[in-house]
């Protein structure tokens, strides 16, 4: 399974499936507009992951240096790196037309923290709570629901997507011991598909994942009781997994989401490698609560992201690949307390390899959390 500059929403004037693309250098953030989806079912949803967003201000042209030729040894083509067009959406119903639902609708309920909800805390609900003296850190009964769309890539960047995520799933089984062998379904995309019901094992490329979310936030308190409810949409970039844990570990289901564009040189190790952990997540949430779990299972597989992914940048020899991943890594830095750890966990791993955390975490992720915290 990053955060930035946040800027004012602007208004929505429906569809358009072929914006003018922005121009680069502008800070990624994540973006939200308010639509709203129903409950239907209830499906065990885990996993987090890296998003992104770029966009600029308008810079005159500046003629490129002439510069050699650099070898391509996975004969990958590297345009596949570049900024992607996103989707301006307004409805639901412009998500249904133009992306493909990746998955079935999902619905945790749990008692949390209303911090923990991050940027999905909405700023009305935080000030009507804050209001009436309730802390934000306390724990409240959080219904949560949503929905996972794809924008559809193009063939070509699709196929090139999949050679490299499955090269890098090699490049994980080759460096890391103890990592399932998942048969992933490599599952490209088109407008309209919908995978509600067929969606275990699949592996998505696309554009960019779009998330429906609404959100019921009760107060434990009884005098005086509140009720929140609202609901968003996330526009994200990067790479999202979904998991269902179950008795018999064989039955266990996901699907992961991976976009084009720089984020591609992280995303599949950083949602693979989880994939593998999850149990060891969710039994260590027992004894700690959800925060904390969660920055474990970040710290471990993010931390190995960024020391793989740069050494299989190298191998490939990818322009300034080893560069994109420690810009990333850093704008993951900046992201939320949920990734505090994630630096200690590469400074641990880089003296006594990757290895040793991995197999570290999956014999307790308490002792791997206490070995990491000196690092800090």
């Amino acid at each position: 399974m990053s955060r930035k500059r946040r800027r004012k929403p602007r208004k929505k004037q429906g569809v358009h499936s072929n914006p003018p693309a922005p121009s680069p250098g502008r800070r990624r953030f994540l973006k939200k507009a308010l639509i709203g989806s129903a409950v239907v079912g209830s499906v065990a949803a885990t996993g987090a992951g890296i998003f992104y967003l770029i966009g600029g201000e308008d810079q005159a042209p500046v003629q490129a240096p002439v510069q050699e030729t650099i070898p391509n040894p996975s004969g990958i083509d590297w345009e596949i790196l570049e900024r992607r067009e996103a989707l301006r959406i307004s409805s639901l119903d412009d998500l249904m037309r133009h992306c493909a639902v990746l998955g079935p609708r999902t619905t945790s309920k749990r008692k949390r923290t209303a911090l923990s909800l991050g940027k999905s805390l909405d700023p009305k609900a935080k000030r009507a709570l804050e209001s009436k003296g309730y802390d934000l850190g306390a724990l409240y009964n959080i219904e949560k629901t949503n929905l996972h769309f794809g924008y559809p890539e193009s063939k070509h960047a699709t196929e090139e997507a999949f050679k490299y995520c499955k090269a890098a799933n090699e490049y994980i089984h080759s460096n890391l011991k103890g990592i399932r062998d998942f048969k992933f379904r490599w599952t490209p995309l088109k407008a309209g598909d919908n995978f509600s019901r067929d969606y275990d094992r699949r592996v998505y490329i696309g554009r960019r994942l779009y998330v429906p979310q609404s959100f019921k936030v009760t107060t434990l308190e009884k005098t005086p009781q509140m009720t929140l409810t609202w609901s968003v949409t996330e526009s994200n970039e990067g790479g999202k997994g979904i998991y269902g844990a179950m008795p018999d570990p064989e039955d266990d289901f996901f699907y992961v989401y991976v976009s084009t564009g720089d984020s591609l040189l992280r995303a599949p190790f950083s949602e693979f490698i989880p994939l593998s952990a999850i149990r060891k997540r969710n039994e260590y949430e027992l004894k700690v609560g959800d925060v904390k779990a969660a920055q474990s299972i970040e710290a471990l597989s993010e931390a190995m992201s960024t020391i793989l992914a740069r050494g299989f940048s190298r191998k490939l020899k990818i322009p300034n690949g080893e560069e994109t991943v420690d810009r990333l890594h850093k704008l993951l830095e900046e992201e939320s307390e949920l990734y505090k750890y994630v630096k200690p966990a590469i400074r641990w791993m880089e003296k006594h390899g990757i290895q040793a955390g991995w197999d570290l975490y999956m014999d307790d992720p308490a002792k791997f959390m206490k070995a990491i915290e000196r690092y800090e």
